[in-house]
């Protein structure tokens, strides 16, 4: 399959009203951690996975990197199935891909996950009980995709071994960790973070809209502009004439797509810079990469020993309009990546899934 260029990373543990978090290595609730490893052959990774907050420590020797993202079917949903409309999902056919990733939304509950290359990453998670199954999504088109996917079945935990410090004694970090969140407005779906991001510090990342969405960190040439990114995704998507040189001058790191109403946090070693955060990811009413309709962000990553305004996070683009209302069974959309490769020059509160509960404006769920 063509494999496509990606992502923006970030998190752990966020201070936001009535949001619960996963916990990041840095706290001291008890969180398990687990390797994951990913290969050109497979996945590596524990058969069994406890409940409660859970750090997937993500790495791979795959020259093409990876998509990894961690997924729990719904009841009446095979495996099988989910593994036949992902093969769609990603197949030359638009619009039988459309339909297909629009069941996909309807069925599948997208955790979080990675995506990545040389840079290993950290993901933490708040688990539920039950049958998991971690996916690269770049093996969607292999015959012997079944035979990859990797099932990690999640058992709850004791209560006094979930009382238990974490298992590595960790300091609590010096700062307050970043909070990207992503949301729909009128104008289209935005990130709000900070214009600055701290190296080394993790991010929080939220999605707070309609359907699943990914932030990925590109970096950029210096001087990169707001225009520059928006001619560039109009370009690939046909809108306007296709840009000469892409803004992105390396491979880009940061988390794999998360349902709606989900949060986890990223940690990623990343170097100073100006980087770009945008989505692959498409929309499912119009089949446009949601980049292209406003979802990218410009940020500077700044070494920790420079000063560091601690701003509250602001939209990257037009106000707000109200959220979507949603509940565990309200899921939308698993948005496929954009065919590019990139190489460098509720009313009151809402219970999501799991612990992580939230409030949010009334509104009305979108068709």
């Amino acid at each position: 399959m063509r494999r496509r260029f990606l992502l923006a990373g970030m998190l752990v543990a966020l201070t936001a009203a009535f949001i619960q978090i996963p916990s990041a290595h840095g706290q001291t609730e008890a969180v398990h951690s687990a390797d994951v490893r990913v290969s050109a052959s497979g996945i590596s990774a524990p058969d069994t996975l406890p409940t409660g907050n859970v750090t997937l420590d993500i790495s791979t020797d795959d020259p093409a990197g990876t998509w990894l993202v961690l997924v729990r079917l719904d009841p009446d949903t095979s495996l099988a199935g989910y593994l036949d409309n992902l093969r769609t999902a990603y197949g030359d056919d638009e619009e039988a891909a459309l339909i297909a990733r629009r069941e996909i939304a309807e069925t599948v509950r997208m955790l979080g996950g990675a995506i990545l290359s040389d840079t290993p990453a950290s993901v933490t998670m708040v688990l539920t009980p039950g049958v998991h199954h971690l996916v690269d999504i770049q093996d969607a088109t292999e015959p012997d995709l079944a035979e990859r996917v990797r099932p990690v079945r999640v058992t709850p935990v004791r209560a006094d071994v979930a009382q238990q410090p974490a298992q590595q004694p960790a300091q609590q970090p010096a700062q307050a960790p970043a909070l990207l969140t992503m949301v729909d407005t009128e104008h289209g779906p935005r990130y709000r973070v900070p214009d600055r991001l701290v190296t080394g510090r993790p991010i929080v990342m939220l999605n707070r809209g309609g359907q699943p969405y990914e932030a990925i960190l590109m970096p950029v040439r210096p001087g990169t502009t707001p225009a520059d990114l928006d001619e560039f995704f109009q370009g690939i998507n046909g809108v306007r004439p296709a840009q000469a040189a892409p803004p992105f001058i390396g491979e880009g790191t940061g988390s794999a797509p998360l349902s709606p109403d989900r949060l986890m946090t990223f940690d990623a070693d990343l170097p100073p810079g100006q980087y770009a955060i945008i989505s692959w990811v498409e929309d499912l009413e119009t089949g446009r990469i949601s980049s292209a309709l406003g979802l990218h962000a410009l940020v500077t990553l700044v070494d920790p020993a420079e000063p560091t305004p601690e701003a509250a996070a602001t939209p990257a683009g037009e106000p707000v309009s109200p959220g979507v209302t949603a509940t565990s069974s309200g899921r939308r959309g698993h948005l496929r990546h954009g065919r590019v490769a990139i190489r460098s020059s509720a009313p009151e509160r809402i219970t999501a899934v799991g612990d992580q509960t939230y409030s949010r404006p009334t509104s009305t769920a979108r068709v």
